[in-house]
């Protein structure tokens, strides 16, 4: 009889256990029921049974979404085991299109259940349109998708105006590991300069990467020290940008540049300043530096032209969470060309407001004003016959109003964001999502045509919020709200303030038409 060694069997096990999980063998969904969303859409398979692919024809038409969908021969597709659901797909037609693949599990249709991505395809074009589960639109974190219960699967171009549009879906799989996470976009890497300083002697996170007509010797390390520019020999100009180690700075805690600059050579020499993300960038401002003369020259982030709805051109498109360039010009004035300079400190910062001195007391121009509404928070509890919690959200699908995130205390009204599922209005028959909004608006209960209209508060710096100052049409009369609100033939939507502050979630204060003064 063989003997064995049970020592040995057992540590086999355990060595076994330890191994790590292989991911599933991709499942083929390309065979399962198919159904077209209308009579403009057709579809094949191929010739013979070893070709299953799928040809889509989208004839001319009205219908906004036109294409297919895929359903599991029982009630769901359990799809636990892996990570995404994608699709290799061929445009047959002329014309580019742009190809959504969207899964669906059996939650509730009113909390949007699905994810989805699109995919873009020159004619002639073949490529691969993945949806993770749990992340929509760019990987970005959307409804948690349920893999077990995955209900159906569209694919769906959009409108299909003049000519057909034809698409061939090669393969279509689930597959990857379950709980799969997106790649990291190195695009979306942002540094962030401790105490808002790029550039300074002691430390900093400014890179040179490009010169032109000029050297560049640093004091230290290139992210560590000061750095001395200097003109190439017989040349009057000069560039040298500075840029980040990796992808962007995020510079949204200020909303200028402040930078110290000295003159060190023996010429007069102008120094133009910009800051720019992906090809847009700041307008430059100039400084003009006598030898020997330190000066700090400010850049501010916002443009010398005022926003202007009619023209696209107008306003700032600098994006301060993005800042990938810092560009210094150098012109020299002497004779011969030779001129240097020494960036001795660059930092981002925000200055102190200078408030006028009638802010809080009158408005700006001479009259006979009268307050006709006012609100100085100075109680412990909402004033429930000026403001409302409550009202409807057109503007997300991820936050839900709630009366227990806005509070009065010490002469403030606080308004909280927070991760909290609930019910839109606190009220059960209303939909689930997953964050709470304070929410304040005079809906119903204040209207005013003309006036002065002032408020003050102090705004979050948490990303992914939108806080804002708004007021908002009311026709009066009766009827639902979106009606007496619309801002169609000539009712007028004014934001006083926004503040985006990069990303999706919502915020908002919103004053229905309310006056401080009349």
């Amino acid at each position: 009889m063989r003997r064995y060694d049970c020592r040995r069997l057992s540590a086999l096990a355990l060595a076994a256990l330890a191994l790590p999980a292989r991911a599933a063998a991709p499942l083929s969904l390309l065979e399962e029921q198919v159904t077209p969303s209308s009579a403009q859409v057709s579809y094949a398979r191929g010739a013979d049974t070893t070709d299953r692919r799928l040809t889509v024809t989208i004839q001319p038409g009205e219908e906004g979404y036109p294409g297919i969908t895929l359903t599991p021969a029982g009630k769901v597709w359990d799809l636990s085991a892996y990570g995404h659901v994608e699709a290799r797909v061929r445009n047959l037609g002329t014309k580019p299109v742009t190809v959504c693949l969207r899964v669906d599990d059996d939650g509730d249709w009113q909390a949007n259940p699905w994810n989805a991505e699109n995919l873009y395809l020159n004619a002639g074009a073949t490529g691969t349109v993945k949806v993770i589960f749990g992340h929509s639109f760019g990987y970005k974190p959307a409804y948690a998708l349920k893999p077990a219960s995955v209900t159906k699967l569209l694919l769906f171009a959009g409108k299909s105006k003049d000519v057909p549009q034809s698409v061939r879906v090669e393969s279509l799989a689930a597959a990857g590991e379950a709980g799969e996470k997106p790649p990291v976009d190195p695009k979306s890497i942002r540094i962030a300069p401790p105490g808002g300083v790029l550039l300074s002697a002691s430390g900093g996170v400014a890179m040179l990467t490009e010169t032109k007509d000029l050297t560049a010797v640093w004091s230290g390390p290139k992210t560590n020290g000061t750095v001395r520019l200097a003109l190439a020999s017989g040349k009057k100009e000069g560039t040298a940008t500075l840029k980040p180690a990796v992808r962007r700075w995020t510079l949204r805690d200020g909303n200028q540049l402040v930078a110290t600059l000295r003159n060190d050579g023996p010429a007069p020499l102008a120094v133009r300043l910009s800051l720019a993300n992906d090809g847009t960038q700041t307008d430059p401002v100039t400084a003009e530096l006598a030898p020997g003369k330190r000066e700090t020259v400010i850049l501010p982030f916002a443009s010398k032209t005022l926003w202007d709805g009619n023209d696209k051109k107008s306003g700032t498109h600098f994006a301060s969470d993005r800042a990938n360039a810092i560009t210094l010009a150098l012109t020299s004035a002497g004779a011969d060309g030779a001129a240097s300079l020494t960036v001795e400190h660059l930092a981002v910062s925000t200055p102190a407001p200078l408030p006028p001195a009638w802010l809080g007391k009158r408005p700006p121009a001479e009259g006979d004003w009268k307050m006709t509404f006012q609100d100085e928070f100075d109680g412990t509890q909402v004033d429930t016959n000026k403001w409302s919690f409550y009202g409807e959200n057109y503007w997300d699908k991820v936050s839900h109003f709630s009366k227990e995130t806005t509070t009065v205390s010490h002469g403030l009204a606080r308004l909280r964001f927070e991760k909290k599922r609930g019910h839109h209005n606190d009220d059960p028959r209303r939909p689930e999502s997953d964050y709470a909004t304070g929410f304040l608006e005079s809906y119903g209960k204040f209207t005013q045509r003309y006036g002065y209209f002032e408020a003050r508060m102090k705004l979050p710096t948490a990303p992914g919020l939108w806080p804002a100052f708004w007021m908002m049409p009311d026709r009066g009369g009766s009827g639902p709200q979106w009606q007496r609100s619309d801002t169609k033939n000539g009712g007028m939507e004014f934001d006083i303030m926004e503040q985006y502050i990069f990303g999706f979630a919502f915020f908002c204060l919103n004053l229905a038409q309310n006056g401080v003064f009349g």
